[in-house]
């Protein structure tokens, strides 16, 4: 989607931090309650948003949470048991890549900002 175009992608992944800086306490909050839909539409959110910035492994756990979570009633007090381990794996994944995301994007932020001033002075 975004090409060959770094500012883009670096948009991308700071609105990819902001979307889902509270995905962890809303994946904790669903598990406790054990809120079946909640971390569906979560698991479902994540799985796009993660496959966009080509995160493809959250993606892909995000995709196996969405599924087991799929057919669980609302009221139901048990899911498929691999639910809580797919959740555990997806928040401790997720998390890395968050806080990876935040530790790093001002830095390639103002490396990039760099590189097109440079190159805006060359032209």
């Amino acid at each position: 989607r975004v090409g060959h175009r770094p500012a883009s992608y670096l948009r991308l992944l700071r609105q990819f931090v902001l979307s889902h800086d509270n995905d962890l306490a809303t994946l904790d909050a669903s598990l406790a309650k054990r809120d079946w839909p909640q971390l569906h539409r979560l698991a479902h959110g994540i799985k796009g948003s993660a496959g966009t910035i080509g995160a493809l492994a959250i993606s892909g756990l995000a995709s196996e949470l969405e599924a087991a979570t799929n057919k669980v009633d609302a009221g139901s007090k048990t899911a498929p048991s691999s639910s809580a381990t797919l959740a555990a794996a997806l928040r401790l994944d997720l998390a890395r890549l968050l806080q990876r995301l935040r530790l790093d994007l001002p830095a390639i932020s103002d490396e990039m900002q760099l590189s097109f001033e440079v190159e805006a002075v060359r032209d």
